[in-house]
């Protein structure tokens, strides 16, 4: 029993014999194999596990002699290996070990371990072999013998890699919900783990957010009242082995009430810019824009990180602040503000000149609302304004141009998918109206040297500036409460220029520059 796949046969010389016959094979009346004159011979490579049968038969000229019949079992075939396979990477740490069946074997030693040689684990009659609950991320050999009453035979020894541990989720917990907007998320360190991928997000099957070699993330903050799932994949190099996925639903964010800052309650006259006018002495056409920030803000939040001066005009976003009582830095309320580019209009046109011009249009102000997702504008002339619009901007532009001399109401309400949160209402009067010139009309010629300048009542107004001579812009002549003024008598032959200013309480507005030549 167990005898090599390569063996040799040998028997006793035999006096007298010149040559012998051998004769070899697996029945039990043997054929010839070969003829030798020496007392051995070599079969070609065997079968594992096979009976043989051989004889030899002893030669001369004149007779031969025949031994008796002999028979041999060859050893078991050592077994092949099947899986997992050597050098493999990311096994499961409940992998069974499999081998092909080896030739005349009865049973398989299995050594398994994780040293080279490793020690013997088992012996079975079976193929396949399930060692105890593995590490994760750890090498581990093994080697099989086949074995009968003969011997035995062994395979190669072959090594593999258990995959790294699947993270254990911590926190926030499974369903838990009222979580934080600024969460941060946990779990415990996984065996043989180089670095975690974090997916996250309001999908059942979140993307990729982050990957980290720590055992936590915190993402941005969060919607209120919203369901969040996250899992987590730890990897290595030889692959990765991924958690649970968890969900949680955040709590429920009342927004701020916004606090209305500008116009200050109760204003009159709102578009009045001091010392600035529109060029040629024009009205200008300024689109309103209702804008909402937080108080106590920095000059520099509404001019692209600069800090402005008083009365100081600011093209970055193209801003023009006035600040209460303070010559530099941060600003306590921002008074007025007039936008000059298309985050609320053009301002083309304007020009730094007369300290007693007014703007057409004018800014509001209020506290930014935390976490609102959008704003509900309410704005008209009753005390109760009706809703103008939604925007998830802080800032809102009226359509039209609205009336002069009318007081307005207005109010926002913050709004996010959890709550909403009212500012108080806030009123404003609007400036009062230009005049509308009448006579003389604007380009005459041959105008009376005694004319008459008229004029249509402006609404809201209490009293009108007359500015009146030969040079453009002309001078201001005198105030009047009436729609009309006599400049007495005039050069005859001569270009006179006029304009009109309706002013009350709250501000002045101008009318545009007319000429005329007299007769």
């Amino acid at each position: 029993m167990g005898v090599s796949l390569t063996p040799t046969l040998t028997w006793g010389a035999v006096t007298g014999a010149t040559s012998y016959d051998v004769y070899f094979g697996t029945a039990t009346a043997p054929l010839l194999a070969g003829n030798t004159t020496t007392p051995s011979y070599s079969p070609s490579a065997l079968t594992a596990g096979t009976v043989y049968y051989w004889h030899v038969l002893a030669k001369n000229a004149g007779s031969s002699a025949g031994s008796t019949t002999w028979s041999f079992t060859t050893q078991v075939a050592a077994p092949v290996l099947v899986a997992p396979a050597t050098g493999a990477a990311g096994v499961s740490p409940t992998s069974a070990l499999s081998w092909n069946a080896s030739a005349a074997s009865t049973s398989y030693d299995v050594y398994f371990g994780t040293s080279t040689p490793p020690p013997l684990a088992g012996n079975t009659a079976a193929r396949t072999y399930t060692p105890a609950s593995l590490l994760a991320g750890t090498v581990y050999y093994w080697q099989v013998a086949a074995k009968n009453s003969g011997g035995s035979a062994s395979s190669a020894i072959w090594s593999f890699t258990t995959a790294v541990a699947a993270p254990v989720l911590v926190a926030p917990a499974n369903a838990a919900t009222a979580v934080s907007v600024t969460p941060a998320l946990s779990w415990n360190a996984s065996t043989g783990a180089t670095s975690y991928d974090v997916y996250f997000g309001t999908s059942s099957s979140p993307s990729l957010a982050t990957n980290t070699t720590a055992t936590s993330y915190t993402p941005a903050a969060l919607a209120g009242a919203t369901r969040y799932y996250w899992h987590v994949s730890a990897k290595n190099g030889s692959g990765s082995a991924g958690s649970a996925t968890w969900s949680f639903t955040t709590l429920v964010v009342v927004p701020p009430a916004p606090v209305l800052t500008a116009p200050a309650n109760a204003a009159a006259g709102v578009f009045r810019d001091a010392g600035l006018e529109l060029g040629q002495r024009d009205r200008g056409h300024f689109l309103r824009c209702l804008l909402w920030d937080r108080l106590a803000a920095a000059a520099r939040d509404h001019n692209d990180g600069h800090r402005l001066r008083r009365g100081q005009a600011a093209f970055g976003r193209h801003l023009l602040l006035e600040d209460r009582g303070q010559e530099h830095g941060r600003f306590d309320r921002l008074r007025r503000v007039v936008v000059l580019d298309s985050a609320c209009g053009s301002g083309a046109g304007v020009a730094g000149h007369r300290g007693d011009r007014r703007l057409a249009d004018a800014d509001f102000e209020l506290g930014r609302g935390h976490r609102a997702a959008s704003y509900d504008v309410y704005l008209g002339t009753a005390s109760s304004p009706p809703l103008a619009t939604n925007t998830t901007a802080t800032s809102y532009a009226p359509s039209g141009a609205q009336t002069a001399g009318t007081l307005y109401y207005w109010r926002v309400v913050a709004k996010n998918s959890g709550s909403t949160a009212a500012s108080t209402t806030s009123s404003f009067t609007t400036q009062v109206a230009a005049p509308a010139l009448v006579a003389p009309a604007a380009g005459a010629t041959a105008v009376s040297a005694t004319t008459t300048l008229s004029w249509n009542a402006s609404a809201a107004a209490t009293s009108y500036d007359v500015y009146f001579g030969t040079s453009s812009p002309p001078p201001l002549k005198t105030n009047t409460t009436g729609r009309s003024y006599a400049p007495g008598t005039l050069k005859a032959g001569t270009v006179y220029y006029w304009q009109v200013a309706a002013k009350n309480s709250g501000g002045s507005t101008s009318s545009a520059v007319w000429s005329f030549t007299t007769h």
